[in-house]
């Protein structure tokens, strides 16, 4: 599952790891925030539906990423993320 921040460092980012995949593999959930957005909840109640195995946190900067991680805490979603 990958949440990026939507900046052309962060797509590339995205789309870089989307081709490494294999097999016909994608990202179980692929969403894109506005930079500076604040509110994670929506994105991350989505994510709570979703099979994943471990969250990318793909955001321009630390305090963006943090954001990201602990809307995901918040909502007791334990899969590790990587950022």
């Amino acid at each position: 599952a990958i949440i990026s921040e939507n900046t052309d460092f962060c797509v590339g980012i995205r789309n870089a790891t989307e081709r490494g995949f294999t097999n016909g593999a994608s990202f179980a959930f692929n969403e894109t925030v506005d930079p500076g957005t604040k509110e994670y909840e929506s994105f991350v109640k989505k994510l709570k539906a979703t099979d994943f195995d471990i969250l990318i946190a793909n955001g321009q900067s630390p305090l963006t990423i943090a954001a990201m991680v602990k809307e995901v805490r918040l909502q007791g979603i334990e899969q590790p993320p990587r950022y």
